[in-house]
C-alpha cells in the first residue's frame, strides 16, 4: 500500500494536485521537476503530481521516473494526450486531478521553475481571503554566458517588461483590485469545488491558437468566481535562445493579437472594425516611438516595440479572419508517426 493509500484510508490529508503539460521540452520539463523536488506542500495536504504529454506517445518516462525516486511523498501520474493543443492538454490534467478528487489544482509551465514556497504561497492567498483562483508573478532566469549581443538585447527587453506586469499586479493587490488581474495557467491554483459546480473546462476549440487559460478565466468571472494575486508565489521562467529573437518575439505577439481578438469580439462588426484601426494606429505608432528608445535604453524597451508592432499586424490579419497557430509546432515523435 503506498503513503497517499494509507494516508487516505486514515482520513488525515486532502489532494492538491500540481499539473503540467509539456511537448518538446525534454529539458524543460526535467528543470521543472526538479524544482519540484523540494517544493514545500500545505499542511493537512497531500501531493498529486500530474504530467500530460501531449504528443501521440509518451517518451518521458525516465525523466518523470527520476522524478520519483526524489518525490516518495504522494502519487505521480504521468500519461499522453494525443489530441495535439494546449487545450487538450490542460483539459487532462483538470480530468485527472477531478477524477482523483483533489481539492485543488496548481499548474505551472514546462519552461519555469517554481520557488520551494510557491505552492503554499498560492493557497495560504487563496484560504486567507476565500478565493477561488489565484495566480502569482514570473520572473525571468539569467541569460545563458554564450548569448549574442541581441539576445541580450531581447533578454533585457523580457526582464523589463515581466517586472512591468509584476508591479501593476502587485500594485492593484495592494489597492484591494487584484481581481482585475488576469490569472493564466502559468503561475495559477483553483479550487475544484467551483470548477466541480460550474462544470468549466479549457476551450478546445482554440486547438493551436492559444489563449485558452485566458478564456477560463473569462468564464470563471461570469461564473462569479473570486479570483486575486498571490505576489509571493514566484516562478521563474527559462527562455532558450532560439527565443531571444526579433522574430520570435514579433511572432508570439502576433499570435497572441489574433488570439486576444478572437476571445474578445465573437464577431466582426463595424464598431470593431473602426475600433481596430484606431487600435492598429495606436501600436504602429507605439512601435516607431519605442524602437529608437530601445537602443538608447539598451533594450529595456526591445520586447515592447516588437511586441506593439505584432499586436498591430495581428489585429490586421485577424480582421481579414487569419487564425494563430501559436502552438502549432509538432514535435519529434509526432513527426515520425505521421511519415509512416
Amino acid at each position: 500500500m503506498s503513503f497517499l493509500q494509507n494516508q487516505e484510508l486514515m482520513g488525515e490529508l486532502r489532494k492538491i494536485a500540481i499539473g503540467v503539460c509539456t511537448r518538446g521540452r525534454p529539458e524543460g520539463l526535467m528543470a521543472l521537476l526538479t524544482s519540484f523536488v523540494p517544493l514545500k506542500i500545505p499542511d493537512g495536504y497531500v501531493p498529486v503530481f500530474i504530467i500530460i504529454e501531449n504528443d501521440a506517445a509518451k517518451s518521458l518516462q525516465s525523466i518523470v521516473d527520476d522524478f520519483a525516486k526524489e518525490r516518495s511523498d504522494g502519487e505521480i501520474m504521468y500519461d499522453n494526450e494525443p489530441r495535439l493543443g494546449i487545450p487538450f492538454a490542460r483539459n487532462a490534467i483538470l480530468h485527472a486531478a477531478l477524477q482523483n478528487e483533489c481539492d485543488f489544482l496548481a499548474m505551472a509551465d514546462d519552461d519555469e521553475v517554481v520557488d520551494s514556497h510557491w505552492l503554499i504561497a498560492l493557497k495560504d492567498e487563496l484560504s486567507a481571503r476565500n478565493l477561488d483562483l489565484v495566480g502569482g508573478p514570473v520572473r525571468i532566469l539569467p541569460i545563458p554566458s554564450e548569448a549574442s549581443q541581441i539576445q541580450r538585447w531581447i533578454w533585457r527587453g523580457l526582464v523589463h517588461r515581466f517586472a512591468k506586469l509584476e508591479a501593476r499586479a502587485l500594485k492593484k493587490h495592494c489597492n484591494g483590485e487584484d481581481h482585475r488581474v488576469v490569472i493564466v495557467t502559468s503561475s495559477w491554483l483553483v479550487s475544484l469545488d467551483f470548477v466541480r459546480a460550474h462544470d468549466l473546462r479549457f476551450d478546445d476549440s482554440l486547438g493551436f491558437s492559444g489563449g485558452s487559460d485566458t478564456r477560463f478565466y473569462r468564464q470563471f468571472i461570469a461564473c462569479q468566481g473570486r479570483s486575486g494575486w498571490a505576489p509571493k508565489a514566484i516562478v521563474h521562467e527559462q527562455w532558450p535562445l532560439s527565443r531571444l529573437q526579433p522574430r520570435y518575439q514579433f511572432c508570439r505577439a502576433r499570435d497572441q493579437s489574433m488570439s486576444h481578438f478572437r476571445n474578445s469580439f465573437p464577431a466582426t462588426t463595424l464598431a470593431v472594425v473602426i475600433q481596430s484601426i484606431f487600435f492598429v494606429g495606436f501600436k504602429f505608432t507605439s512601435a516607431l516611438f519605442l524602437f529608437p528608445l530601445s537602443i538608447l535604453d539598451h533594450g529595456k524597451s526591445s520586447v515592447h516595440a516588437l511586441r506593439a508592432l505584432g499586436f498591430a499586424v495581428g489585429r490586421t490579419l485577424a480582421l481579414f479572419g487569419a487564425k494563430s497557430r501559436q502552438y502549432a509546432n509538432v514535435s519529434p515523435i509526432t513527426a515520425a508517426i505521421h511519415k509512416r
